[in-house]
């Protein structure tokens, strides 16, 4: 299973993936980087990841694929997170910089196609912002099961999602869908699906304190457990459901 979580504007992306993967209910699973703008997992909540040098798409998967052995060495680019049984949650770290972005052109495709039919674990891709009405990683996005649009609830954040759905209607398929961060800052979540003209997956909390471990590292026991996490675990159900009934 393979889902995709984008953004037409709003931040908070990186935060609701990882979120997602700690309370994944549907087995192993891991969190694929796939953001132009580069990795926010290694130097934020994994706080530099000693020994993660060289992993990841660039250069890691990319060698892979220009060898031909991108399947074989997937795994051995990816590192475990949340201390989880048997590394049941990995990630694959993303570009260092933006300036890696070229290096890694050629492995969109070919990495949605291998994580299409990885059968060792579900894959959250994080693709942070998405251009419109084009973007350079578009074949891998093509290959999700299930797409999420991750906005606000404030009318910036709806206006840009608004803009992003209008300008890619022909190729959203009804595989696309919204959630919402902070819902009720201003406006309501269904009320924001509406306006965006997407049906709703679900809600995030707003919670800036447990975001802020996801997003920058550090320890705080109550953030597994806090509104944040809460969301996440009923959020996580209804997206493994939607994903598992996506494409055939």
């Amino acid at each position: 299973m393979m889902l995709a979580l984008v953004s037409a504007k709003s931040p908070g992306v990186t935060v609701t993936a990882l979120s997602l993967l700690r309370a994944w209910c549907g087995g192993a699973a891991m969190l694929v980087e796939a953001d132009l703008s580069g990795t926010s997992v290694l130097p934020g909540f994994l706080g530099g990841a000693v020994g993660a040098e060289g992993r990841g798409l660039v250069p890691g998967l990319a060698v892979a694929h220009s060898h031909g052995v991108l399947a074989e060495q997937f795994v051995e680019q990816t590192l475990p997170l949340f201390d989880s049984a048997a590394g049941a949650r990995r990630l694959l770290p993303g570009l260092r910089s933006p300036g890696d972005a070229a290096a890694a052109a050629e492995l969109w495709n070919p990495l949605g196609e291998f994580l299409k039919n990885f059968g060792a674990a579900d894959a959250i891709v994080d693709m942070g912002r998405i251009g419109a009405p084009f973007d350079p990683r578009d074949d891998l996005l093509a290959r999700a099961d299930q797409v999420f649009l991750v906005t606000g609830s404030s009318l910036t954040d709806v206006w840009a999602a608004r803009g992003t759905v209008a300008s890619r209607a022909t190729a959203l398929s009804g595989l696309w869908s919204a959630v919402v961060v902070g819902p009720g800052r201003p406006y309501g979540a269904e009320e924001v699906a509406s306006a965006v003209g997407l049906p709703l997956a679900g809600t995030i909390a707003w919670d800036p304190r447990s975001a802020g471990v996801l997003a920058h590292g550090g320890k705080d026991a109550r953030s597994a457990s806090g509104p944040l996490a809460r969301s996440a675990a009923v959020l996580a159900t209804r997206v493994h459901a939607l994903a598992a009934g996506g494409r055939p």
